[in-house]
């Protein structure tokens, strides 16, 4: 018998909606401070930009959405890159599909396919997929999104015009929906259409010292699927956490940039969007986050 489970169904409908909203908005804000402190040592770190840029899809489940996610890759403006996709062990036929976009990925896009042994959450994938990479930049993109046609291009300018910068997020345009994502005509998904030079773009940004005023996990908020980061702030901050109980909030992208936030400033694109995020699909949702 699940003692936990027989608990959980004791208590009132509305209580386990209170202490679910409090699981899921969870802040520990004083963790945020302690691991700022014991790192603090480590953020005079180089940035590092030889080794290239890799695009990271950890993919779960979401067979039907992938045909788009592709499609968004194969548009890029920006060549060359990797991509690597991490198949966290689907049940569907997110493989077979991954296996044949590996091989025809037009010139200029070289993939890696990555399939983990056991479904182990996607903090793992995308740790996984970093770690085969030799790129010295990474940008997530999550398989049920679609990134802007020079998502890719814009945010390796933005991180060059602002050379202190190790962590570049951006706003969404929210959808939903199983799948047909009813895109605007091709020119409405390039953003050097709304600011021809990226250096227009208005940014947010937030040093170490700003961290110590958040209240909110939200006070950093930016989409994960088009977020930039270079590789040493993955290694400074030590990745994705796949254990919850080690996270600052419950969310294993937002606890990973709020570490790295901690440590290095980070700029935020709150008024130009980078990707369109599919709202009704996110595997943070259930076990595999």
């Amino acid at each position: 018998m699940n003692l936990k489970g027989v608990l959980w169904r004791m208590l009132p409908r509305t209580a386990r909606a209170l202490l679910t909203a409090y699981l899921v908005d969870r802040f520990d804000r004083r963790a945020l401070l302690r691991f700022q402190q014991t790192h603090r040592t480590l953020m005079n770190v180089e940035r590092g930009r030889s080794g290239g840029v890799a695009v990271i899809v950890p993919c779960y489940n979401h067979a039907r959405y992938l045909g788009e996610t592709f499609a968004s890759l194969c548009q890029q403006t920006h060549r060359p890159f990797e991509v690597v996709f991490v198949d966290d062990h689907s049940a569907d036929d997110t493989l077979p599909i991954l296996r044949r976009f590996c091989q025809s990925c037009p010139r200029g896009i070289h993939p890696t396919l990555i399939q983990v042994p056991r479904n182990s959450g996607q903090a793992n994938a995308i740790n996984r997929g970093i770690a085969s990479s030799e790129a010295s930049v990474i940008m997530i993109l999550n398989d049920d999104d679609y990134l802007m046609h020079d998502a890719l291009e814009a945010a390796l300018e933005i991180l060059r015009l602002n050379p202190d910068v190790f962590l570049l997020g951006a706003t969404a345009v929210p959808f939903s929906g199983n799948g047909g994502l009813n895109l605007p005509e091709s020119a409405g998904l390039l953003i050097r259409n709304s600011y021809s030079d990226y250096a227009a773009i208005p940014l947010t940004r937030y040093s170490p010292a700003d961290v110590r005023g958040f209240a909110h996990p939200n006070d950093l908020n930016m989409t994960h699927s088009g977020s930039t980061f270079f590789r040493a702030a993955w290694e400074v901050t030590g990745g994705y956490y796949p254990d919850k109980s080690r996270r600052v909030v419950s969310y294993s992208d937002r606890d990973f940039q709020l570490r790295v936030a901690s440590l290095f400033p980070v700029a935020v694109s709150m008024a130009v969007p980078f990707a369109y995020w599919r709202t009704d699909s996110s595997v943070d949702r259930g076990r595999n986050s």
